[in-house]
């Protein structure tokens, strides 16, 4: 379908798309995205130059809305972006763009107020229900390592109810099945730089001695860089790390144990 598509110009000759990612530039996940992009606007018969061009907020809520902001003045034909900082923050951001006949996709991150309102639409998974089948399959994989009474550290943006909703279905699961969520704030730049995590991380598992998972989301995040669990004096399988995404540091921490499982919301087909 995609070649008779490209053969036949596909609806999109002429047409020049603009990536909004949202994470930080050359991140693991951004490839993905971007790889995804450029595919369909080779199938489409679109302008392949502006596909390569992505706006990167590395995933920070107000650089997100400010390129936004500045995108929709631009008075593109539509866009589709990736990741944002929920209902509340993007009202202001999408009524603007209504007004002028541009169609906003929401990608990766749903927005169920914004789309209620004005129509939009949303591709990606049902992110609570991902996060709880995350935090199912972890102990799963562990098998014995994880006994009854183990804690687990659950590291979500958890004051955007919006962007903590992997991190909500794993916890929430933990807690109805009586077992301890401990809720870790994700730091500022964690998404694009392991090292201002690690501090509070490695305080929440070495000062909660019944830790045996911590549960994190992005494939460039602590949970899964065995660099990290090293520096907590940890060693494979003495705690499971969780993850989400797929990337170079998570494939190598299930390699080495320290991650027995991970799940993948397939960025490249939301690209």
């Amino acid at each position: 379908a995609a070649a008779a598509a490209a053969q036949d110009g596909g609806g999109g000759s002429g047409v020049k798309r603009t990536v909004f990612p949202g994470g930080p530039p050359g991140g693991a996940v951004n490839i993905v995205i971007d790889n995804g992009a450029n595919q369909a606007a080779a199938d489409l018969g679109a302008d392949l130059g502006a596909a390569v061009s992505p706006i990167c907020s590395d995933r920070n809520f107000e650089p997100g809305a400010t390129r936004l902001r500045d995108l929709i003045a631009r008075r593109p034909d539509g866009i589709a972006r990736m990741r944002h900082p929920g209902d509340d923050a993007l009202m202001p951001l999408a009524e603007p763009a209504a007004g002028a006949g541009i169609p906003i996709i929401h990608v990766n991150v749903d927005v169920p107020e914004v789309r209620a309102r004005f129509g939009s639409g949303d591709i990606g998974a049902d992110l609570c229900r991902f996060g709880s089948a995350v935090g199912q399959e972890a102990p799963r994989r562990a098998g014995d390592r994880v006994k009854a009474g183990d804690q687990a550290v659950v590291m979500s943006r958890w004051e955007s109810a919006d962007r903590s909703l992997r991190g909500q279905g794993t916890a929430d699961l933990r807690e109805q099945a009586g077992r301890e969520a401990i809720r870790l704030q994700k730091a500022d730049g964690a998404s694009s730089d392991t090292m201002p995590q690690l501090p509070s991380l490695t305080a929440a598992v070495l000062s909660n001695p019944g830790v045996r998972i911590p549960c994190c989301t992005g494939a460039q995040h602590p949970t899964v860089v065995p660099a990290d669990r090293q520096a907590m004096g940890k060693q494979p399988g003495d705690i499971i790390g969780v993850g989400v995404d797929l990337g170079p540091g998570v494939t190598s921490a299930i390699a080495q144990g320290y991650a027995p499982v991970t799940g993948d919301q397939q960025p490249r087909l939301q690209g």
